[in-house]
């Protein structure tokens, strides 16, 4: 991980307005907010307390995991270095500073990066509000093509779009390793805004399954979303997918 690609290291993502009623994968249904640039770079060792902080809230109050005791810091940096080693993307969402130039006029974006607006002042890295990853969707190598995507975004920045700006580089960032399935596994069938988010890429419903959750006082589905990426099932794969560190950023801009 320490090569990762400025794809999406360096990515600033200002989500774009018709996202307003959509939000992050595995996250409760909010009224839609203000939308906030944010800047999507890999995510370090040293974001894993904002990412414990993060998910733990859900882990405690949401039934979007169906985990029930929140991980410790150890247990979470385990899952880090397990992503890290079989090649995928683990990204982070944070706030962006105010720029200190008083004019923003557009510019043409730079390969791995999405902007609206460009100052002769960069945005600096603030706060962790959101992070996304994939992992393998099973641990057999037959599997070794297709991944499952996992978003989690800080509960008061829920419907400013930073679920969409994390999954925007993410489809992009797969697509360009080599993989050809991605699946969304959303934990309880009224997280309507999990659902429509993916949808809203291109995701469909593969599966449903019924009531084979149980938290917070209550029974919980699980719907199974999938995507195919590239060419999907149309061809053979050339080789087998790459290390996101060695993915050509050119290959990788985010998707709008």
């Amino acid at each position: 991980m320490r090569r990762l690609v400025s794809a999406y290291r360096e990515a600033v993502v200002s989500p774009p307005p018709a996202a307003s009623s959509l939000e992050h994968s595995r996250t409760e249904s909010t009224p839609a907010k203000r939308h906030v640039a944010v800047h999507v770079r890999a995510c370090t060792v040293a974001d894993l307390e904002a990412v414990a902080r993060i998910y733990n809230h859900y882990v405690l109050t949401s039934t979007c995991t169906f985990e029930e005791v929140p991980p410790s810091l150890d247990e979470l940096r385990e899952r880090y270095d397990a992503v890290a080693a079989k090649g995928l993307p683990w990204l982070v969402a944070t706030t962006v500073s105010p720029p200190t130039a008083s004019v923003s006029t557009p510019t043409p974006p730079t390969p791995g990066t999405t902007t609206s607006t460009n100052t002769n002042t960069l945005a600096t890295d603030g706060e962790v509000i959101g992070y996304a990853y994939a992992s393998w969707f099973r641990a057999r190598t037959a599997y070794r093509f297709s991944v499952e995507d996992s978003i989690y975004v800080d509960h008061q920045y829920t419907g400013c779009g930073v679920g969409r700006a994390l999954l925007s580089q993410l489809v992009a960032l797969l697509t360009a390793q080599g993989h050809r399935q991605m699946l969304a596994v959303i934990g309880d069938a009224a997280h309507h805004a999990s659902i429509q988010l993916h949808a809203s890429f291109g995701f469909r419903q593969a599966g449903l399954m019924k009531s084979v959750g149980w938290k917070l006082g209550k029974w919980i589905d699980v719907v199974t979303m999938q995507l195919a990426l590239s060419d999907g099932d149309s061809s053979p794969p050339a080789h087998d997918p790459l290390p996101v560190c060695d993915v050509d950023p050119s290959a990788a801009l985010p998707l709008k």
